[in-house]
């Protein structure tokens, strides 16, 4: 680990491994670990409320959200809990578009569910999610 002495100049900042994530210059193997965040991405084609995985509360992992283009109406992922633990739902207003970034948010509130209000937005979100294991 870095040491840092109390005049602000630097001694001994080598690591002695690299960090999980960051290959070892000298080897291929030491300490690099593979992130790879594989879910399911599932294209919403409705205007009813799409369950996603078995339909109970603590199933699913919500990595995120992409709109392909703008809304036209909203779109609502239901199943998340707000601090005192009381279901909520998350909606995105109509023009949203882009990947709004979840990492791996339980649904501990209920099941996962997605509804896009306008029929003009059949196949303009793509919601990644995973079954939590």
């Amino acid at each position: 680990m870095p040491t840092f002495i109390h005049d602000e100049t630097v001694k001994d900042v080598g690591l002695r491994n690299a960090l999980a994530g960051e290959r070892g210059v000298d080897s291929p193997l030491l300490s690099y670990m593979s992130v790879s965040p594989e879910c399911t991405g599932s294209i919403i084609s409705a205007t009813t409320a799409q369950i996603l995985n078995t339909g109970v509360a603590g199933d699913s992992l919500f990595f995120g959200v992409h709109f392909v283009k703008a809304l036209t109406g909203t779109c609502v992922i239901s199943g998340m809990a707000d601090t005192a633990g009381t279901a909520k739902s998350l909606t995105f207003p109509a023009g949203s578009i882009g990947y709004k970034e979840f990492p791996g948010v339980t649904n501990s509130a209920g099941p996962l569910t997605v509804t896009c209000s306008n029929a003009a937005d059949d196949d303009v979100a793509v919601v990644f999610w995973r079954p939590k294991l």
